[in-house]
């Protein structure tokens, strides 16, 4: 176990290895014209804030982004909204994969369309998408005009995988009590 002063020291080095990765990505995004979107702070602030929460979450973090261009200078908060979808639409569908993954382990369904695989399926559907509402929630957005005239957004996420393993684990329950198994 780290003592004290040896802990502070370490947790005081990976603050500053933060900070300047976060001065080096905000002015590389500086230099392609990138902007913080919908908040008063910096982008700095916004990448130091975000891997803060990474760090605190470790390794049952999950980073996420959704993307949006419009060929016009369409209303930002459209093109944000349009950026929140598409991360959400990928958020399920990777989620849907990773509990699939599961009912073929855990409960030895075969993946070969069967009733019993195809009824978990469509409940999974449900589950990730209740999923997302609670748990996916926004680090921060940017914005640019490109050279070409478009608008576009990125807006970045960050998930808890071990939130939604409850969720998971108790689909599996009712699965096995439905005597389905």
């Amino acid at each position: 176990m780290l003592s004290f002063p040896i802990a502070m020291a370490a947790a005081d080095k990976e603050e500053k290895r933060i900070e300047k990765e976060a001065r080096k990505t905000e002015k590389a995004w500086r230099e392609e014209g990138w902007k913080l979107f919908g908040r008063q702070d910096t982008l700095r602030l916004a990448l130091v804030s975000h891997h803060r929460k990474l760090q605190r979450l470790g390794e049952s973090a999950r980073e996420l982004f959704g993307t949006a261009v419009a060929a016009n200078k369409e209303q930002a908060a459209s093109l944000h909204r349009r950026a929140e979808l598409n991360a959400k639409a990928l958020f399920v569908k990777e989620r849907r994969s990773y509990i699939v993954g599961k009912a073929v382990t855990e409960l030895g369904l075969s993946a070969g369309g069967t009733d019993d695989f195809e009824r978990f399926v469509g409940e999974t559907r449900l589950n990730a998408e209740g999923v997302v509402k609670r748990e996916l929630t926004e680090s921060f957005a940017k914005i640019r005009q490109t050279e070409g005239g478009k608008t576009e957004i990125v807006v970045y996420y960050i998930f808890d995988t071990s939130a939604a393993d409850p969720d998971i684990q108790a689909l599996i329950r009712q699965y096995k009590a439905s005597g389905k198994e």
